[in-house]
């Protein structure tokens, strides 16, 4: 679908002052692979998608999202986030129940959970990753034979391997990946729930208020 463009007001008069794009802010631990992917969607969606990282925990994570939506209420000079995604992978931490709980105190925060780790997302761009694909070595090792990625530990993402395939990719995480593993009552950051990703998510929500156009 392509982007919607500024038509000019009548009489010929040009706009003074182009039309703010929506905000949304990411934090995370990864340092290349899912910043580079989130620039990817902004550029997508012609959207600004600010991105913080920190080598925290995820409940420190969530913590220092809370606090940012906070001091934002009280800047009057800048765009409020829409949404902000606090991105984190299972394969290192513990803590993933309590930053769920810390986010609870901002409807517009979520977290975004890949088990057992981010390129599981990028992996759904070509298939429905197998289940037996539950290590994070393993996923990352996929991904690479699959071109996917690339560079200095396989961290740089191939962006031309993504293209037209996100809603491939949404599709085949709903309906494919841990669907196996999903019957039981275990949490999604449970490792019996490998592969999974909450990246739809943030698909769905771009998706509904922005146009997307398709690379």
């Amino acid at each position: 679908m392509p982007r919607r463009k500024q038509t000019p007001p009548q009489h010929g008069r040009r706009r003074s002052a182009r039309q703010r794009k929506a905000r949304y802010l990411v934090v995370a631990v990864g340092a290349v692979t899912e910043k580079q992917y989130f620039a990817y969607l902004a550029d997508l969606y012609d959207v600004v998608i600010d991105y913080r990282q920190k080598n925290l925990a995820p409940s420190q994570l969530a913590k220092m999202a809370v606090d940012i939506v906070a001091k934002q209420g009280t800047n009057t000079g800048v765009d409020a986030y829409q949404q902000v995604w606090v991105v984190v992978d299972v394969d290192d931490f513990h803590d993933l129940a309590q930053a769920e709980r810390v986010l609870r105190s901002e409807p517009q925060t979520k977290l975004i959970v890949s088990n057992p780790c981010f390129e599981v997302w990028l992996l759904s761009h070509l298939e429905r990753v197998p289940c037996s694909v539950m290590r994070t070595k393993d996923v990352e090792k996929r991904a690479k034979a699959k071109g996917l990625t690339d560079g200095s530990g396989s961290k740089q993402i191939v962006i031309s391997a993504l293209a037209n395939k996100l809603d491939a990719a949404v599709d085949n995480v709903t309906r494919g990946n841990g669907v196996g593993n999903q019957e039981g009552a275990h949490p999604r950051w449970d490792a019996s729930m490998a592969p999974w990703t909450d990246m739809p998510q943030v698909v769905a929500y771009l998706d509904e208020h922005h146009q997307r156009g398709e690379r």
